[in-house]
């Protein structure tokens, strides 16, 4: 049983890519770049944070730095203009972390999106006073699978590692909660392109799934 989890944020509990998607078309566009991604392309660029996918965006200019550093700020200001667009929780997922506030989980988010900006979404889209912390990606702080901002919040809020799952869409959340010491359930609809045989202790089709976790 578990009374604490740490989500991940795109791909697990809120669908992102077609808002990033778009920004990432309109950045090439405003930086005069030749390419254009569909959202199962755009898909496969996700994972470890805005400067990595702009790197896997860019990677037939052979890691260009100057290249690099022109697509950013465009990719960056679309990215945020557009975080709320479209986005949206996946099915049923507000309703089970409201139900699992109410029965006294728990509930934090960590992810390599910007800080500003998980905060900003989370809020928009799940609502204010359900989760219990956000912890985005913070300049100069190492991010997921680095275990550091997890083990943090764990001495901060001084939780039982045995009682934490980690959910989640990707490897890099998989090696995260190993890293970390902790239960990883990993998610079937996200981005991470799972095959189902990773070696997590859980995989889900649905977050409902977790209820009888709880």
């Amino acid at each position: 049983m578990y009374n604490a989890l740490i989500f991940d944020l795109d791909g697990t509990i809120i669908d992102t890519l077609p808002d990033i998607t778009r920004a990432i078309n309109q950045a090439m566009e405003d930086a005069s770049f030749p390419y254009r991604y569909s959202v199962e392309e755009a898909m496969n660029l996700i994972g470890g944070g805005a400067l990595a996918f702009i790197k896997k965006a860019l990677q037939e200019e052979g890691n260009d730095e100057e290249k690099i550093d022109r697509l950013r700020p465009f990719y960056l200001k679309y990215y945020e203009e557009f975080q709320c667009d479209t986005s949206k929780p996946y099915d049923g997922v507000v309703e089970f972390l409201k139900d699992a506030k109410r029965k006294g989980v728990k509930l934090y988010v960590i992810t390599t999106k910007p800080n500003r900006l998980a905060q900003e979404i989370v809020r928009a889209k799940i609502g204010d006073n359900i989760i219990d912390e956000i912890r985005g990606q913070i300049d100069g702080i190492p991010h997921k699978p680095d275990p550091s901002v997890s083990n943090k919040l764990i001495e901060k809020e001084k939780l039982d590692k045995n009682s934490i799952l980690w959910i989640g869409d990707s490897m890099v959340d998989l090696k995260t909660a190993q890293n970390v010491g902790v239960d990883c359930a990993l998610v079937s609809y996200g981005y991470g392109h799972l095959k189902g045989n990773e070696p997590a202790k859980y995989h889900i089709n649905s977050i409902n799934e977790l209820v009888s976790l709880l």
